[in-house]
């Protein structure tokens, strides 16, 4: 009896121990579900979380793809507008080049050019300061001439240049036998005086003088030997004794004076035709 009491008593305990641990295990179930669904909401909550910042991520990166397509196509936009502006200006790099070969080939076929003109206008200058001091003789000779009587007024100078540039003309040269029959004109030689001088053959004094042309040409500005010569009042001085040799010459330097002040500014004569034609010495125009 006792030993059956003693087994009840200890399956009773063993029952009672056992509904204790089925209890704390049911506690231990209920708190690990607990946990469970925690983790579950947790773990849901983090895939919607992971989501959003995939979905932001792919947001950013197709942002970031955009602008750096946008980027690419306008750094290419501006490389190929670079490379055209880098094109043109080889171009025109290689046209200036050119241009600048041109213009130096010019400018080398220029300089003989620009070295003869500055010649010229010094010659040109020079010109212009002759042809005054000419017209200033001119003036001064004819003032001389109305001073004086007309058959004495013969201008030492001028007959004195005449007859230089008649030694100075070579023997064999037909202008020396004209600068000598110029003179003779000029100084109103006797026909005895000019059978001396070799114009004029003996026996033929009653014959007139003739004088021949001049091969020297004739500037707007300045006559030549051949005007002087052939001029109306030489040919009237030869023909006839009623106006005297002086009278003729005053009147043909004042017609050369008036000529002279309208033709010296545009103008200019030639050295060559001035000093022959007139017989104005280097020295006397200086």
């Amino acid at each position: 009896m006792q030993d059956w009491e003693v087994l009840a008593m200890n399956e009773r305990s063993i029952r009672e121990s056992l509904a204790e641990k089925e209890a704390e295990l049911k506690d231990q179930i209920e708190s690990l579900r607990e946990a469970y669904e925690k983790a579950a909401r947790d773990r849901d909550t983090n895939n919607e979380a992971v989501e959003g910042l995939q979905k932001a991520l792919q947001e950013v990166q197709n942002l970031r793809k955009t602008e750096l397509r946008r980027s690419v196509e306008n750094y290419e936009s501006q490389i190929d507008e670079l490379r055209k502006q880098v094109q043109a200006a080889q171009e025109a790099a290689t046209t200036s080049k050119a241009m600048l070969e041109s213009t130096q080939k010019e400018l080398e076929r220029a300089l003989p050019f620009e070295k003869e003109v500055k010649e010229k206008n010094l010659l040109i200058g020079k010109l212009r300061h002759e042809a005054v001091t000419l017209n200033e003789h001119l003036t001064k000779a004819l003032r001389i001439l109305k001073k004086g009587r007309p058959e004495d007024n013969v201008d030492r100078q001028i007959i004195t240049n005449y007859f230089l540039h008649f030694l100075a003309i070579d023997r064999s040269d037909p202008k020396k036998f004209e600068a000598l029959q110029l003179i003779s004109a000029l100084l109103g030689w006797t026909d005895e005086q000019k059978e001396q001088a070799g114009l004029a053959r003996p026996g033929t004094s009653n014959s007139s003088l003739r004088i021949p042309m001049s091969p020297f040409r004739r500037t707007p500005s300045t006559p030549s030997l051949n005007s002087g010569i052939n001029d109306p009042m030489l040919m009237a001085s030869s023909s006839s004794n009623k106006e005297s040799l002086a009278e003729l010459w005053s009147d043909f330097l004042e017609r050369e004076s008036d000529s002279r002040r309208g033709s010296v500014p545009t103008s200019p004569p030639p050295r060559s035709d001035t000093a022959s034609g007139l017989g104005i010495s280097e020295g006397e125009k200086r």
